[in-house]
C-alpha cells in the first residue's frame, strides 16, 4: 500500500515540473504492470492466478493513481498555460481546484488497502475473486458516471 500512496503523490507533485513528471509516472506504472502482466501470462491458470492477486484491489488503486495523475496535469496545466495571472496565482488556483481529488483519492487507497490486506491474501477462489474485481469495476463506473452531477428542475417548474 505503501507504493501505491508514493507512486500517487508523485504523480500529483509531478505536476509542478509541468506535467512531465506525471506523464512519466504513468508510463513508468504501466510499463511495470504490462510486463508482469505479460510475463504471468503466458498460461490461463498463472493468468487466472496473476490476475486474481492484482485486480480485486488494483482496480481501485490503478484508478486513484489515474486521478492524482489528473490532478497532477490540473497543476501542470496551470503552468503551461496561465492565462492572464502569474505562473505563481494560477499554481495556487490550481492547487485548490485539484486537492479535493487528492482527498478523494486517500479515501480510495485507504479502501484499496483493507481490500488488499483482506481480499487479495484470502483462500477465496481466484474467480471469486475476479468477479469481486469486475464488481468493483462496475461499482466505481457507477459513482464516477453520476458523481458531481446535480438533478435540475424541468422548464418552467418544479422537480415531481
Amino acid at each position: 500500500m505503501t507504493n501505491n500512496i508514493w507512486v500517487s503523490f508523485q504523480a500529483f507533485a509531478g505536476g509542478i515540473t509541468f506535467g512531465a513528471f506525471t506523464v512519466y509516472v504513468l508510463i513508468q506504472n504501466g510499463l511495470v504492470l504490462g510486463a508482469l502482466g505479460a510475463t504471468l501470462s503466458t498460461t490461463a491458470p498463472r493468468a487466472l492466478r496473476f490476475w486474481s492477486l492484482i485486480l480485486p484491489h488494483g482496480v481501485i488503486e490503478l484508478m486513484a493513481i489515474f486521478i492524482a495523475a489528473g490532478a497532477g496535469l490540473i497543476l501542470g496545466w496551470s503552468l503551461i498555460a496561465p492565462g492572464n495571472v502569474s505562473r505563481w496565482d494560477a499554481l495556487r488556483k490550481a492547487s485548490r481546484d485539484a486537492l479535493p481529488l487528492v482527498g478523494g483519492v486517500v479515501a480510495m487507497l485507504i479502501v484499496a488497502g483493507c481490500i488488499e490486506g483482506f481480499i487479495t491474501p484470502s483462500p477465496l477462489p481466484a474467480r471469486l475473486k475476479l468477479a469481486f474485481a469486475g464488481l468493483t469495476a462496475i461499482g466505481l463506473t457507477l459513482y464516477f458516471s453520476r458523481a458531481g452531477r446535480q438533478v435540475r428542475a424541468p422548464q418552467g417548474g418544479q422537480l415531481r
